[in-house]
């Protein structure tokens, strides 16, 4: 809401306190800064003008204190609501906040907006058909049901959508406007508004108002077609997402119709886009195999759709469904295999199940949303479950990421037992819309678990059609089994039946006073075929026919010859026989027609039938009158064909040839140009010719045939797009297409159809488009699973077609519907037969045949069982005849050699046994011992292979895959690489450690310097110290030193200048810095043969290098081999573990089979031992000797059975038993049919579980075999040229090994002069050091120096510098001298160097003897005081060794530059010597070249032919040899370089203009140069009197006069610091004087301010009693006060002249630097703030 401020009334103070309270009331508004919220905060509207009028009225007023009190809290106010005045919007919604001039909200697109569209290829007007009635709903189509208001939903289907009233089942439809069909749905969250967005070429998106008035259209946002669409929680956003093939997202303002935001959301199917419910500038896709997160986000261009495609990981892969977005960001989404996934970020946080074995669902989760505090979950179960929101948004998984909980809630939506399969779930106040894939909107109320079917309609595509020749009613069938009949008049279904198969084809028997025309054939996919009654309660099944074992394809039937032909998808046709009788149909004869057959139709007298095959050839056969089916259905074959080819005019003509193909035509022929056959679509019969319709490049024409021509007669042009339906009856043809497009023609003129979109562009393919019997209307079913029925103005279609134009259209009604009395006469005594529910029987041509081996085998049987029964009788026989001659006396008993019928036959029995044995023994010796010799022999080769070779197969493809046979290194070479390897272990080592000994190197060197630097610095000082403290001969040395060090600065300065002048080359620094570059980066590219080229490093190559590259060149084929062979290795297990699965696969799959009564050939891969597992002949498994011992204990019992177990007599066949022959029915009742077809689902389904697992890893092992395979060509390859380079190492390596000794005396002559410099450096580094432990001892002596030396001070003569310098002195001549004498007496040398060193030292006592009689200072204090004695002892001590050091220190530093010197030395010889190894290197490489190499090449690779012959050249002198890419690189360089010299010209050209730029820069600083050297001339003259060099300073020393001169200076700056100390105190005196009359003039402002404030109270006493002093009449008091006034004034002016003359003295102050801050000044301050 928005407010004003005005000014404050100055004669009321309540409004102004209102105000004040608004303003804290607005001020308590909190401040929202999330850009992210929906809040709006309410603003306060302040106009900054008013705010100066307030102030001003303000000071207007009388009361004054109050008033301007007032007016700064209300200034303040109205500053912090100007703060305030803040609308935090959405960052979207930002966009449009631009002054831009957008649609009103109350603006509505007019109703004629649109314009009708022109038909292509047709003159015939659109209004010609018109819709009546549409039927059916896509139930696989996802997202596709929304609640509009509490009693209605719409729904799209095909081209048009549907608002379904469910409580008055009214439906309202509307259509596309685009005409491609529906891509998705949305409705606004207020209910307001719906959107439509639509299929076509850039489809739009329209958005209508309750009242389906068109309100907004959005254009653009996708290319092809829509798959779904949303608004935002708060309705002001909306988002869209496309299919193929742009697959763009987008989010628009749809209120101004413009796109904020857009992006590509995936690669492949997007199926869901939604907003979070809680920050709309976040929204998530999902689809195929993906789910993405989307986030609106700020960038530096702008704001950005940015997506992030989550991480499935270690987790199954899954197509997405729905999903749902937390508060926080988190989002749960659900998979195709039941369970739920919650995601944090992009990957995933957790999934979800009931159990390890349960998921949430059992199938792919549906539906995700949010009920209170519930997540709702819906699946293709049937189950809606319920899961705490809180439990989900705060568990945590285990190491799999896997949870496991229960559901709070759950309800099974069902019917009869049967599930729902739940596609999607659309929330209302009251209950819950379920879409059911099953053609079901269902009502659900979750509080109660109530369930309500509000829809039902067909599942899935229709898949044919046939309309009632008698009255307007129509069949269809479809994928979901269901048989339906409609009645388009009354606007309903009829009624339906469904059964256990997909319904593929159907077929209305023609009209006969017997069947009334009430009978249709259906034929099914598991190849029944069965007869349906129409009655008046349903469909009665009359008879049932497994007449194909394939599914049924297509249904003809002929009137005049009584036939029905069923055509199978295997290509087979049986044909059955009916007659009036219509309880009989007969089979009569089988065509296995061994083609694949699209389209068969009988013609006229019904006595030929015409085929339209895949192979693009049309088959024509008669159908014979007479046949034999006795023993069997199948015929003969014996069509006529005929191949459908382009016609004359399609093929290409001069005019239309390019150039190229002009050129290659021969003697101005045209070329015999054909087509390549392509399948025919469909077919028809157009009197003695024919209509068909083809795929490929025939697309586009329907082409008029005539056998007896070769080519076709005429061609009907028509879209280039697939027909899936063609019917010609009655002069009109009927076009069905791909795209959901039908046509209507008339044989007067072909060429101008009706044409119509009445399904969906992507899936609406039309399966069948009929008239009906009065050609009152077009009735199409398509795949998108509708059926629309139009009215047709027939008699405007002919008017038309004759060249009349129709004003008004004229439409019959549809009349003749099915009423009452349609189907209530009787036909016959029909009763319902019993339904073939086994699907596994045998079709009607397998039964006959099996019927006749059944009889053979039986006659077989009979005969074998005679023969049985002769054997049986004789056994019995003869065991009598032994149990007689048992039961006799020894001497008429046989013997048992006497019961042998023919003891010769016995013994020769014997004998043969005997002479078998021996020769089987024989043998096994003979094996036993050629086993044991090839054991010894193999066991040679065995122990030197690694790997022998083996080979594996593929499993379907027969792909083998052999392995290299590996022989194991030698121990020889092993031990060679062991050394290798630990050569070039060390090596790297060094390499690394090469970088940090250089790092310590330039720390040591950097402290040098440092070091070197302080150093510099504290001798300047030590010498200042030294002329203070030392004599005159110690001043002369500390002189000559300073000058030293001042010369040494000079010179450093000027070598670094030198350093920094630019030289001659570096006129153009660009091209050195570029070249450097390139010589780091680019390598050197010249011939080896090149006379410049140099040998790197790396490249250097001798014996033992030669050596190491053969062995790991053997190494590396070595780890080839065994490599490959070891993935071989893998994949023969892997092919037996999948032998092992398909095995067991296989054995459960013969379960279902049995269970399913089921036969069935199952593939089962074996391994063939012989190739894949050549020694598996050596291992003997324990089942294979139980096996054996198991057969030969069988063999023992048969043949004692066999001669003496009595034959066991077998039951005799009863003669009257018959065979139950397989399918025979048998009656269930209908719950054990239900439970069974439920355990023939859950048995398939498993089945198809299984079977598709094989088949993915057959297919995946195969796959990798085929790669294997390529691996090893490539490795063969590989291995091939790796011999040969182990030939040309091996030549080379003798090539090395007569030039090793020079090579290594030249190597050791490097290795000597690089170990002589390291010993160098080495030196010089030892020497760094102890200079830098010189500094450290010089450092430490300087601090306890001057530490000793401020005792010193403190302790003698404070005041009297000059007599504690004499005594510095003479105690430091006094050290001296005793420390002399202290050495002498040490000292063990000669005796003449003794003397010359005594003759010496008594000159220095001498001298310092004479010093000491000259001048001898007071040394009592020092003498008694043993502190001071000790202090003044210790200075001399540490003066003395800082004067050993520094001479310590020089030495080691000219060390140092000799050391220096000598290292240049070395490095000049270094040099020599690596250059003379590189020539011999570069020589040596030379003598490797000139070896031959051989190198395999492709013949494709060589690219040196002759131009003349075109041959290659016989002389490869002149040839260079390149690989392809390299030629590839070399050509690209040529370009490369040919700019890079543009740029380099353009370069040079700039830096030419540059260089005389510089010269003139050079000029002017050399006239600089000569200006300064003629200054620094000038200078010398007038300080030396000439031009002198400083280095002679050097041994100057200063004169007695100079000297004396100095010692003058100091006695003088001694003076004038006296002088400066007797300044201080007085200055001090001074500011003391001044500090008293600072205070003198603070008491008197004190008084001032008193004053101040005294004036200020009368006054104010005076202005606030003004107004009664003068109401009074008292004119003695008014007299006195006015004298009381004029005293007051002139006080005051009194008192101002004193503040004037304060300020004047005040002033001269400031001009003296003083500062001065009084309480006047303060109480100025604070009067200029108020």
């Amino acid at each position: 809401m928005d407010q004003e401020i005005a000014p404050p009334n100055q004669e009321s103070t309540d409004q102004a306190n209102e105000q004040e309270e608004q303003m804290d009331m607005v001020k308590s508004i909190p401040h929202e800064e999330n850009l992210e919220s929906d809040i709006v905060v309410p603003s306060v509207v302040v106009d900054p003008n008013q705010i100066p009028q307030l102030v001003h009225s303000s000071s207007t007023s009388n009361n004054t204190n109050h008033n301007m009190q007032q007016s700064t809290i209300i200034q303040q106010r109205a500053q912090l609501l100007l703060q305030q005045s803040i609308i935090n919007e959405d960052p979207v919604e930002n966009i449009q906040e631009q002054e831009v001039v957008g649609k009103p909200d109350d603006e509505f697109y007019s109703e004629d907006y649109f314009e009708k569209r022109e038909i292509p290829y047709t003159q015939i007007h659109p209004d010609t058909i018109k819709f009546y009635d549409c039927y059916g709903m896509d139930s696989f189509k996802k997202n596709n049901l929304y609640l509009v208001d509490d009693h209605t939903f719409v729904y799209s289907s095909a081209i048009s959508y549907h608002f379904f009233n469910f409580l008055t089942s009214e439906s309202d439809t509307h259509f596309s406007k685009d005409g491609g069909g529906i891509g998705a749905l949305a409705v606004h969250p207020s209910r307001q508004f719906y959107a439509v967005a639509e299929k076509g070429t850039w489809p739009n998106v329209y958005i209508y108002n309750r009242d389906h008035k068109l309100y907004r259209i959005l254009q653009k946002g996708t290319e092809r077609s829509y798959s779904n669409a949303c608004f935002s929680k708060d309705g002001k956003k909306f988002a869209t997402v496309g299919s193929s093939p742009d697959y763009q997202i987008s989010i628009w303002d749809w209120k101004q119709e413009n796109i904020l935001l857009k992006a590509k959301a995936f690669s492949q199917e997007v199926y869901k886009i939604n907003f979070s419910e809680y920050n709309q500038n976040i929204l998530a896709t999902s689809g195929m195999g993906h789910i993405k997160f989307w986030k609106v986000a700020e960038t530096f261009t702008g704001l950005k759709l940015k997506g992030e495609i989550a991480k499935f990981g270690q987790v199954e892969l899954s197509d997405v469904y729905a999903f749902y977005v937390f508060p926080d960001g988190k989002v749960l989404s659900g998979t195709e295999y039941g369970r739920l996934i919650l995601w944090e970020g992009n990957v995933i946080k957790l999934v979800v199940g009931e159990s390890e074995e349960e998921p949430c669902h059992n199938g792919s989760i549906e539906a995700i949303f949010l009920n209170g505090e519930y997540i709702i979950s819906g699946g293709k179960d049937g189950y809606l479950k319920s899961w705490k929101l809180t439990e989900l948004d705060q568990a945590e998984g285990d190491d799999h990421l896997n949870y496991y909980t229960q559901p709070n809630k759950s309800i099974l939506i069902q019917e009869n037992g049967v599930h729902a399969v739940i596609i999607q779930v659309t929330c209302g106040d009251q209950f819950w819309l379920v879409g059911d894939q099953q053609g079901k909107v269902w009502k659900v109320d979750w509080e109660t678990g109530f369930t309500e079917i509000l829809m039902a309609s067909n599942s899935g595509p229709l898949t044919d059609l046939q309309l009632s020749a008698d009255m307007n009613a129509a069949i269809t069938t479809g994928d979901d089994g269901f048989v339906r009949l409609w009645d388009y008049v009354s606007q309903k279904e009829f009624y339906q039946r469904g059964f256990g198969s997909r319904a593929t084809s159907i077929a209305w028997m023609p009209f006969s006073q017997k069947n009334k025309g009430r009978i249709v054939v259906v034929g099914f996919q598991n190849g029944i075929v069965r007869f349906l009654l129409l009655n008046q309660e349903g469909f009665r099944l009359i008879k049932a026919l497994k007449v194909h074992p394939n599914p049924i394809q297509q249904i003809k039937i002929s009137s005049n010859t009584e036939m029905i032909a069923i055509l199978s998808t295997a290509g087979e046709i049986f044909f059955l026989k009916y007659s009036d009788n219509i309880e009989e149909y007969t089979p009569y004869y089988l065509w296995e027609t061994k083609k694949q057959i699209n389209d068969i139709v009988f013609n006229k007298n019904g006595n030929k039938l015409l085929m339209a095959a895949k192979d693009g050839y049309l088959y024509e056969s008669a159908i014979p009158a007479t046949f034999d089916n006795s023993e069997s259905y199948l015929a003969n074959f014996n069509p006529t064909s005929y191949l459908v080819r382009m016609m004359e005019s399609q093929k290409p003509k001069k005019e239309d040839m390019d150039i190229q193909a002009l050129m290659r035509m021969k003697e101005d022929k045209m070329p015999d140009v054909e087509w390549e056959p392509a399948p025919i679509l469909n077919i028809a019969y157009n009197g003695d010719k024919v209509i068909c319709s083809a795929d490929g490049k025939y697309l586009g024409c329907i082409y008029i045939i005539d056998f007896s021509r070769d080519r076709p007669i005429d061609m009907i042009p028509v879209q280039k797009v697939q027909t899936c339906s063609l019917t010609y009856f009655d002069d009109i043809l009927l076009l069905g297409y791909r795209n959901g497009q039908f046509e209507i023609r008339h044989k007067s003129d072909f060429s101008k159809p009706i044409q119509r979109q009445s399904h969906d562009m992507d899936y609406g393919r039309i399966r069948k488009v009929v008239l009906n019997y009065d050609r009152s209307g077009i009735v199409s079913i398509a795949d998108d699973g509708t059926m629309y029925v139009h009215q047709l103005d027939f008699q405007g279609f002919m008017a038309q077609l004759n060249g009349n134009e129709i004003q008004d259209f004229t439409f019959a009604e549809f009349q003749n519907g099915i009423n009452s009395a349609s189907f209530v006469d009787q036909i016959g005594d029909l009763q319902e037969e019993e339904d073939i529910i086994d699907d596994k029987i045998y079709s009607i041509q397998q039964a006959k045949i099996l019927a006749e081996e059944d009889n053979k085998r039986n006659e077989a049987n009979k005969k074998k069982e005679t023969v049985k029964q002769r054997i049986v009788k004789l056994r019995e026989q003869f065991l009598q005849l032994r149990a007689s001659n048992s039961s006799m006396d020894e001497l008429t008993k046989l013997t048992e050699d006497e019961l042998v019928v023919d003891p010769e036959y016995k013994a020769m029995l014997l004998a043969r046994v005997e002479e078998d044995l021996e020769e089987t023994r024989k043998e096994l010796e003979w094996d036993q011992y050629y086993a044991k010799l090839k054991a010894q022999k193999v066991k040679i080769f065995i122990d030197e292979l690694e790997i022998d070779k083996f080979v594996v197969k593929g499993l379907k493809n027969q792909c083998a895959v052999g392995s290299f046979k590996v022989r194991k290194l030698s121990q020889f070479i092993i031990n060679q690489l062991k050394e290798t390897y630990r050569l070039i272990e060390e090596e790297r080592k060094n390499i690394e450690a090469a970088p940090q000994e250089q790092k310590l190197n330039e720390m040591q060197q950097s402290q040098v310097k440092v070091v070197e630097q302080k150093e510099e610095k504290k001798n300047v000082e030590g010498i200042q110290q030294q002329q203070q403290g030392e004599g005159k001969l110690s001043q002369a040395k500390a002189e000559r030193e300073r000058q030293r060090q001042e010369e040494e600065r000079i010179r450093r300065e000027q070598d670094l200048l030198e350093k920094t002048k630019p030289t001659k080359e570096a006129f153009e620094p660009d091209h050195l810095k570029d070249i450097e570059v390139a010589k780091q980066t680019l390598g050197d590219y010249k011939l080896k043969s090149s006379k410049d080229f140099i040998v790197p490093d790396n490249q250097r190559m001798n014996v033992s290098k030669k050596r190491k590259h053969m062995y790991m060149l053997e190494e590396f084929i070595y780890k080839a081999k065994l490599k490959f062979n070891q993935n071989l290795l893998d994949l023969k297990q892997r092919k037996q573990n999948i032998v092992d699965k398909i095995k067991k696969y296989n054995q459960q799959i013969n379960k279902i089979n049995q269970q399913l009564n089921k036969q069935e050939q199952l593939f089962q891969p074996e391994i063939d031992k012989e190739l894949e597992d050549p020694h598996s002949f050596m291992d003997i498994t324990d089942e294979q000797i139980a096996e054996y011992a198991n057969k030969g204990t069988q063999q023992k019992k048969d043949d004692q059975g066999k001669r003496i177990a009595p034959a066991q007599p077998s039951k005799p066949q009863d003669a009257g038993q018959v065979k139950t022959r397989k399918g025979i029915k048998i009656q269930q009742s209908q719950l054990e049919d239900e439970m069974k077809n439920i355990q023939e689902m859950i048995l398939l389904a498993e089945k198809q579980r299984m079977v598709d697992e094989m088949n993915e890893e057959i297919i995946q092992f195969d796959k990798d075999i085929l790669e294997c395979q390529k691996e090893k060509n490539l490795l063969e390859s590989d291995m091939l040229i790796a011999k040969m380079k182990l030939v040309t190492f091996y030549q080379e390596l003798i090539i090395l090994d007569e030039m090793e000794d020079y090579d290594n005396k030249l190597i050791k002559e490097v290795l000597d002069f690089k170990k002589e410099k390291q010993d160098l450096d080495n030196t010089n580094d030892e020497l760094i050091k102890s200079i830098q432990l010189c500094q450290k001892k010089e450092q430490q002596n300087e601090k306890e120096f001057n530490e000793q030396m401020k005792f010193w001070k403190e302790l003698v003569h404070p005041d009297d510098e000059e007599k504690r310098e004499k005594l510095h002195q003479y105690y430091l001549k006094k050290f001296r001298r005793e420390e002399l004498k202290r050495k002498n007496k040490e000292q063990n040398a000669d005796n003449e160097s003794g003397e010359d060193d005594d003759d010496e030292e008594n000159e220095e006592e001498d001298e310092y003897a004479s010093d000491d009689e000259e001048e001898k200072p007071d040394t009592n204090q020092v003498e008694n005081d043993a502190k001071i004695k000790e202090i003044i002892e210790k200075i001399c001590e540490l003066e003395v060794q800082q004067e050993q050091n520094k001479k310590e220190k020089q030495d080691k530093e000219r060390q140092k530059t000799q050391n220096n010197n000598k290292i240049n030395n070395v490095m000049k010889d270094l040099h020599r010597a690596n250059e003379d190894l590189r020539a011999y290197q570069k020589k040596k490489l030379q003598r490797v070249n000139q070896l031959d190499v051989s190198y395999v090449l492709l013949l494709s690779q060589i690219q040196n032919i002759v131009k003349e012959n075109k041959q290659l050249p016989q002389d490869l002198q002149n040839s260079i040899l390149f690989t392809q890419t390299e030629f590839e690189k070399l050509c690209k360089r040529i370009d490369q370089l040919k700019d890079e010299q543009k740029e380099i010209n353009k370069n040079k050209n700039r830096m030419e203009k540059s260089k005389k730029v510089l010269e003139k820069e050079i000029k002017i600083k050399n006239t600089k140069i000569d200006d300064l050297n003629k200054k620094y001339e000038e200078k010398h003259m007038l300080k030396f009197g000439e031009i002198i060099d400083l280095k002679l300073l050097d041994a100057l020393e200063p004169t007695k006069q100079v000297l004396d001169q100095r010692q003058q200076f100091i006695q003088e700056e001694k003076e004038c610091l006296r002088k400066v100390a007797r300044a201080k105190e007085e200055l001090s005196k001074v500011k003391q004087q001044l500090l008293e009359v600072k205070r003198e003039n603070t008491k008197i402002f004190n008084n001032i301010t008193k004053l101040g404030r005294t004036q200020m109270e009368l006054s104010k006493k005076l202005t606030s009693g003004n107004k009664q002093l003068f109401k009074g009449e008292n004119k003695q008091k008014k007299s006195d006060l006015e004298n009381d006034k004029q005293n007051l004034e002139d006080l005051v002016k009194y008192l101002t002249k004193e503040i004037d003359e304060l300020k004047s003295e005040i002033g001269q102050y400031k001009r003296k630097g003083g500062h001065i801050y009084t309480n006047v000044t303060a109480t100025k301050q604070n009067f200029a703030q108020r």
